[in-house]
């Protein structure tokens, strides 16, 4: 008798939007051993250097690639604030160059990194009670990609102790998300 086993939890998601429009997307991720409640996905890393400008570097960190379908080609990739527990530089995305969306840089402190509504990826709100959301949110001018079926996917970083940026001692990902990333054309332009 075979036994099977399937560590893939990744959760098909097929996306449609807007050439040039905004794009918002709210989800709870929930653990199904803890009466589907969300899980806990605010908090900081022990040991994390305070940082007046960019604030904490936060345990969940996440990801979202959007590319064409057999492309090594990154259209455009959309972050948390930081990432391997670095903020990430933003880049409009063109033809020939990979775009990147973190959140805005605004003010005195990131903004990207203290509220939602200037965040990419927003794992923050999701403190493990009922009704609990993460978002994941792009400026239109980001949203420039031509018309077309791409796949995405939504991975998660997991680490609980700072030791230095870019390292990987005690990280775990997981992939939450994956499917096509439909853009159709707008009549309007800005």
């Amino acid at each position: 008798m075979a036994l099977e086993l399937n560590t893939d939890i990744a959760v098909e998601l097929n996306i449609t939007s807007r050439k040039n429009d905004s794009f918002q997307m709210k989800l709870a991720v929930v653990d199904s051993a803890n009466s589907n409640l969300p899980y806990n996905l605010s908090g900081t890393q022990t040991g994390a250097p305070a940082d007046y400008f960019n604030g904490l570097v936060t345990m969940y960190q996440g990801k979202m690639t959007i590319k064409k379908e057999n492309s090594k080609f990154e259209s455009l990739n959309v972050y948390s604030y930081y990432w391997k527990d670095s903020p990430i530089s933003n880049l409009i995305p063109t033809i020939i160059k990979s775009g990147h969306w973190s959140g805005y840089k605004t003010g005195v402190i990131a903004a990207g990194n203290s509220n939602e509504a200037n965040a990419g990826i927003w794992f923050k709100n999701s403190l493990g009670v009922e009704g609990d959301t993460i978002s994941i949110s792009i400026p239109a001018e980001y949203m420039n990609l031509d018309p077309g079926v791409y796949v995405y996917d939504l991975q998660s970083r997991r680490k609980l102790t700072y030791d230095s940026a870019n390292t990987e001692l005690g990280t775990s990902y997981t992939t939450w998300l994956y499917g096509t990333f439909t853009v159709v054309d707008d009549v309007t332009k800005q």
